[in-house]
């Protein structure tokens, strides 16, 4: 008398058993297909790899007074009084306005109401003012990437300038951002731009600048030269980033794992049927 399949293979709990593994096996295939799929864009994500395009924001006018509050630093946007003060709410258009009927210029000026400058300056930038009215640190703009360049290295991308010191309206002294940074490859991009800059803070009392940067360094600058006092460069690699993705890794693949044990545990036990 022949056989039935559920004779030749134990019984009907064993062959349920065996496709319930099957039908897990293929559940968790693509689970982990789509999990790892997001542990790709994380890891794009922690390791600094481009996203996505990006635009630098039109220049507007906007006055920095002194932590002393002696003076006051007027920027000027270079664009028309309509340009500049349009896009923004009512509140910011007006205060844009009002800088321009009152400032002709760029430049320093007493924080008495006072609209005679001290000293101009012809550039728009972002700026870091010092109590004396004197002294003034530019930053450099947003640094560009040429067309499709974010894949390789920075190389003349680096000689953007990143630092500049100013005395009475004057340049002292000018950094570019490959004088600052010693390890590019961990700088952040997009498709168009990099940062470099982590955190800027102004020491008024000891007339100093500490500046971090995203690959690990921390700068210190004597604002009156622009000379650097101090330097530290941290030359740790980002294992942190590499780590998380490695234990999400481990994750995901412990479910695929564990069912490939279990079904050669069952392709194991078809082999000896039972009789």
């Amino acid at each position: 008398m022949e056989r039935t399949e559920f004779e030749q293979f134990g019984n009907r709990e064993f062959v349920a058993s065996r496709l319930a593994f099957m039908r897990t096996g293929i559940s968790m295939s693509i689970r982990c297909g789509v999990l790892i799929a997001w542990i790709g864009v994380l890891a794009i994500a922690v390791t600094g790899s481009p996203t996505r395009a990006d635009s630098i924001a039109s220049p507007y006018s906007y006055k920095e007074v002194v932590p002393s509050g002696k003076y006051v630093f007027v920027m000027i946007s270079p664009l028309t009084i309509d340009n500049d003060a349009g896009g923004w709410n009512e509140e910011t258009a007006a205060g844009i306005r009002e800088i321009r009927r009152n400032y002709k210029r760029s430049g320093m000026y007493r924080n008495d109401g006072s609209t005679e400058p001290l000293w101009t300056v012809d550039w728009y930038a972002g700026v870091v003012v010092a109590s004396d009215g004197v002294h003034l640190i530019r930053h450099g703009p947003w640094p560009a990437l040429p067309e499709s360049w974010y894949k390789g290295p920075l190389g003349p991308a680096l000689d953007q300038e990143a630092l500049s010191f100013f005395a009475n309206g004057q340049l002292v002294r000018t950094y570019r951002i490959g004088e600052l940074v010693k390890d590019p490859d961990r700088l952040p991009r997009s498709v168009s731009h990099f940062h470099w800059q982590d955190k800027g803070q102004l020491d008024d009392a000891k007339s100093e600048y500490t500046l971090t940067t995203l690959d690990g360094n921390r700068l210190v600058f004597d604002i009156r030269t622009g000379e650097i006092v101090s330097e530290i460069h941290d030359s740790r690699t980002n294992w942190w980033g590499y780590g998380i993705v490695l234990v999400l890794l481990v994750f995901v693949s412990l479910p695929f794992v564990t069912w490939i044990y279990h079904r050669r545990i069952a392709m194991r036990n078809t082999s000896c049927p039972k009789t």
